[in-house]
């Protein structure tokens, strides 16, 4: 009998572990959507399975009817090009490190503080932060922290 509990608890403390293996210690949104659909709704929707192509605004990745299969549409703040073009500029560079984070991060408060409301920004504002660290303006990657 006390094997048999032994045997139980081991197989228990095994499957444990294994999630910790299979499940990623990160991951990374790529974008969002919101959808029009009443909170009452969300779950017949998910239950019958075929019908996201009514609500989900983004394209399908091929004719399988798996929720999987759309791709969102990814959003960004307006004249994003015209910011990142001016941080390449001579001037800019120019300034002292910590002069350049002030004016990224008051860059960035002001494309929120100017975004419509009601809006979800996570997309554009890590599109923002992605965008800032690809022209490599820091030592270090620039993030929240």
């Amino acid at each position: 009998m006390k094997k048999w509990i032994l045997v139980f608890v081991t197989i228990i403390i095994i499957c444990i572990i294994s999630t910790f293996v299979f499940i990623p210690t990160s991951l990374k949104v790529s974008g969002y959507q919101t959808a029009p659909v009443p909170a009452g709704a969300i779950s017949r929707i998910f239950e019958r399975g075929g019908d996201f192509s009514k609500w989900w605004p983004g394209e399908k990745n091929n004719d399988s009817q798996s929720l999987g299969d759309y791709l969102p549409s990814i959003q960004t703040f307006p004249q994003i090009e015209q910011i990142i073009k001016s941080y390449r500029e001579k001037s800019f560079l120019d300034l002292s490190i910590r002069k350049r984070f002030k004016n990224i991060n008051q860059t960035l408060c002001q494309l929120i503080l100017d975004a419509p409301t009601p809006a979800f920004l996570l997309s554009p504002v890590v599109d923002y932060i992605d965008r800032v660290n690809k022209e490599k303006l820091f030592n270090e990657p620039f993030n929240f922290a």
